[in-house]
């Protein structure tokens, strides 16, 4: 066989493949499409034909053709312009919905001598024809249901843009706000129909009520997202000598327009982390004209300046967005957002700090690892050492806003507030956040009744945080007492963290006020304290309540609960995080009850939240109180000679490990003449062989060296 023939049948090998349904043969038709470079005149001829059947064809041929044909299209262009054929592939570019925000989308080979031109023996007029034919048709897929589709002809418009790139601008931007326009419609009009259906299927009996299946905006939203995927490519395609006019008219055409606003508001979270990856593409652009030297300067950065305070209302809704995906793109353009204004006057900036500040404050504490990180990251960046006065300088915009952040639907984002709000107090200029302090402890306290407990436990600390600022006797004593009685209930939480913390709070809140108010934790840590021995036993096969320490009998006793299908099915779950999505704020809330996501604690419940008082005021210098009589010998013995139950391991570590902590701050004489008693307590304890239990009493034994070594020198 001919060199000739051989390249022939390699050619027809590669324009099957590149319309094969498997991801893999097209990647592998795309690479030996490159190792057939430089390519004959009447091959790219061949290849340029097959394309315009594919896609001029009056009956639209299988979604995996026209695929193909787009993207040996894009292959051809870029190979032109010297660029890497991998990055063409629809197979080697991975959907933004399957990578990690931030993550390159775009792959390319290193440098090789093939990487030549592909069509330099190629007449004017076939390349034009098919830049010719792509303008006019790419619009057309951007809708199409298949992912590989859609980014393949994203792909090809980016190759146009780069041969042709204000001339081609220009042409599609119209087309592609038309786009825009009509899609956002008839999403609108569905939405519309998914309502009445919905409103149908309340009213109306299942005998003659719709179908079940909603109508569906698949098709608007593939749209939407390929459209604002190819706006975004289009800009960074474009030449850097038509920066000017090409941001003229995408600022005239997409913001002024308001349809990006418009995307933004889309149910649909894809397209809107689209919608921010465009207001990115838009604000690196403003950087690019920013960075150069030639041109009028002053104009440039009125362009610059509009383009952004356009841009900063689009990010401000994007780091609002309930999705961390949308949030991580909303960060991603905010940095960049930043670093426009840096080259521009100060003045300007401060409208923007006023719309961002806030919310790129609050990030810093989203449950979301990635946005979390990456705003803390933003902000050091950005700010560095000056974060504290800029907040301090916006503080009139940062509280209206987290106090409305603290009545979210997210229970995510109330949860960042209550964080932000111990932060303010904590480490602003109280005489700054003095005047805000009535309404930060209101909101805090709403919080405290959230139906979500990661909600609550940052409350509580966030309340704790503000009263060790601020006197809390100038607050009404009633908003006292309701803080001191959401604490003492708290401690009995079924949360292990909702009760450390509480117990923590209670302590340190007590211990600043003094008076009646520590009394009243003492006396109510002499009656938790006590309340374990009210725990009803766990009787284990039928055998009467026992206060053998065995590890035979607890493993008998897990036995039987973990067979008992009483206790396993049918079960309400209780002060859950991971219900939050249905969980509401207290003001969503009809009444003010509470029932909602408390159930009555355990009586070992509020003796494992009492351990952590007790240690926590031995830590603040009330260890020869918390050393008398009724508590010590409380906790040495007859909470070791409890009934068995199957929590009471978990008590014991909680014991023996909140001791070792509190033992420094306790009288040593006192410790001395109890150390006989501690021992046998620990060696008894140690008989239920429970792993938790063992490193608590290892804690224990630790913490008792001191006067293990004082005994032995007697």
């Amino acid at each position: 066989m001919s060199t000739e023939e051989s390249r022939v049948k390699r050619l027809e090998l590669v324009l099957n493949g590149v319309e094969d349904e498997r991801e893999r043969e097209r990647a592998h038709a795309v690479r030996t499409l490159q190792s057939l470079l430089p390519l004959q005149p009447l091959e790219v001829l061949l290849i340029v034909k097959r394309i315009d059947a594919a896609l001029r064809a009056e009956r639209p041929p299988h979604w995996k053709y026209t695929t193909g044909a787009l993207t040996v299209a894009a292959a051809l262009l870029s190979a032109e312009r010297g660029e890497a054929l991998e990055q063409l592939t629809t197979t080697a570019r991975v959907s933004r919905r399957n990578v990690a925000p931030g993550v390159a989308e775009r792959h390319c080979f290193q440098e090789t001598p093939q990487r030549m031109a592909l069509v330099q023996s190629v007449d004017h007029e076939t390349l034009e024809a098919l830049l010719e034919l792509l303008t006019a048709t790419l619009p057309v897929f951007l809708g199409r249901s298949e992912a590989a589709l859609r980014v393949a002809a994203v792909e090809a418009l980016r190759q146009v843009v780069s041969h042709r790139s204000l001339a081609a601008w220009t042409y599609l931007v119209p087309t592609l706000l038309c786009l825009l326009e009509e899609q956002l419609v008839r999403s609108r009009s569905s939405e519309s129909i998914t309502l009445t259906q919905d409103k149908a299927k309340a009213t109306i009996s299942e005998t003659f009520a719709v179908s079940d299946k909603p109508v569906t905006t698949a098709q608007e939203t593939f749209a939407l997202e390929s459209t604002l995927d190819a706006i975004a490519a289009g800009l960074s395609a474009l030449a850097p000598l038509d920066l000017v006019p090409s941001l003229v008219l995408a600022h005239h055409a997409f913001l002024e327009s308001n349809v990006l606003s418009r995307c933004l508001q889309h149910r649909n979270r894809f397209v809107r982390e689209s919608l921010l990856h465009l207001v990115c593409e838009l604000i690196r652009r403003c950087q690019d004209l920013l960075d150069r030297c030639e041109g009028q300067v002053q104009d440039n950065r009125q362009l610059v300046r509009a383009t952004a305070l356009a841009c900063a209302p689009l990010i401000a809704r994007g780091l609002d967005d309930n999705w961390s995906q949308v949030r991580f793109a909303g960060m991603l353009a905010a940095h960049r957002l930043y670093l426009v204004f840096e080259q521009l006057p100060l003045q300007l900036r401060f409208s923007v700090d006023r719309l961002l500040l806030p919310r790129l404050c609050l990030n810093r504490h989203y449950l979301a690892e990635g946005v979390r990180e990456y705003a803390r990251k933003t902000w050091l960046a950005l700010f560095g050492a000056h974060g504290r006065e800029l907040v301090a300088t916006n503080l009139a915009d940062v509280i209206p806003y987290v106090l409305k952040e603290s009545q979210a639907e997210n229970h995510a984002v109330r949860e960042a507030a209550c964080h932000l709000m111990a932060e303010i107090a904590d480490r602003l200029d109280p005489c700054l956040v003095k005047p805000y302090v009535d309404a930060l402890l209101t909101a805090l306290i709403d919080c405290f009744h959230d139906e979500s407990w990661p909600v609550r436990d940052c409350a509580s600390s966030a309340c704790a945080a503000l009263a060790m600022v601020f006197d809390l006797h100038e607050q009404p004593p009633e908003r006292v007492d309701e803080l001191f009685t959401l604490w003492f209930r708290h401690c009995a939480d079924n949360i292990p963290s909702v009760r450390q913390h509480a117990a923590e709070a209670l302590a340190k809140v007590s211990a600043r006020l003094q008076g009646a108010y520590l009394e009243r934790v003492f006396e109510y840590l002499g009656s938790a304290l006590a309340r374990a021995t009210e725990q009803p036993p766990d009787l284990v096969a039928g055998e009467s309540a026992s206060t053998e320490v065995t590890e035979t009998t607890f493993q008998s006793m897990k036995q039987v609960r973990d067979n008992d299908v009483r206790l396993h099915s049918n079960q309400t779950m209780y002060s859950c995080g991971s219900l939050a999505p249905k969980m509401r704020a207290r003001h969503q809330r009809v009444g003010c009850m509470d029932c909602a996501y408390l159930r009555e604690p355990e009586p070992w419940e509020y003796t494992d939240g009492a351990l952590y008082v007790w240690r926590h005021l031995s830590e603040l210098g009330y260890g020869e109180r918390c050393a008398s009589s009724p508590y010590l010998e409380l906790i040495v013995e007859r909470l070791i000679q409890l009934p068995m139950f199957h929590r009471l391991p978990t008590l014991w570590a909680t014991l023996w490990t909140q001791f070792a902590l509190a033992l420094p701050f306790l009288p040593p004489q006192r410790i001395a003449e109890m150390l006989p008693r501690i021992r046998a307590a620990m060696g008894r304890v140690a008989d239920c062989g429970q792993a938790h239990v063992l490193r608590a009493l290892e804690e224990m034994r630790q913490a008792l060296k001191p006067w293990e070594t004082t005994d032995d020198s007697k």
